[in-house]
């Protein structure tokens, strides 16, 4: 299924910003993942021939971060750096288990790793 989707890079923009607190940076992961793992979940839907809504798959993509942090033992709504970093590792493990392109998953966690790096 992988080959025919069109997997996104996501790019943080950190201009002028000095410091996240945690929580910003949890949403801009699933804004991350949303961004590149979009396209897979609407093509999975699809193939199910399930309507779904840009609302559908946002949920879809919080319901993964979720996850990602019961998984590695972290709290989604106090989320700390280091559980970040171990969030991180894991959707990066998870979209390469899906067939997300080694390319895009090498950049963005090169793009939430610069967010990560911002919190105090």
């Amino acid at each position: 299924m992988a080959k025919d989707i069109e997997f996104k890079k996501w790019d943080f923009n950190a201009e002028e910003k000095k410091s996240l607190a945690p929580v910003k940076v949890r949403d801009l992961m699933v804004d991350c993942f949303y961004a590149s793992q979009g396209p897979m979940f609407i093509k999975a839907k699809q193939n199910l021939k399930i309507v779904f809504t840009e609302e559908d798959i946002r949920q879809r993509a919080i319901s993964v971060v979720q996850t990602a942090f019961r998984k590695t033992a972290g709290d989604f709504q106090k989320p700390t750096k280091d559980s970040l970093l171990k969030v991180l590792d894991s959707l990066a493990d998870a979209a390469a288990s899906w067939g997300t392109p080694k390319d895009v998953i090498e950049h963005n966690v090169i793009e939430m790793s610069k967010a990560i790096s911002l919190i105090e």
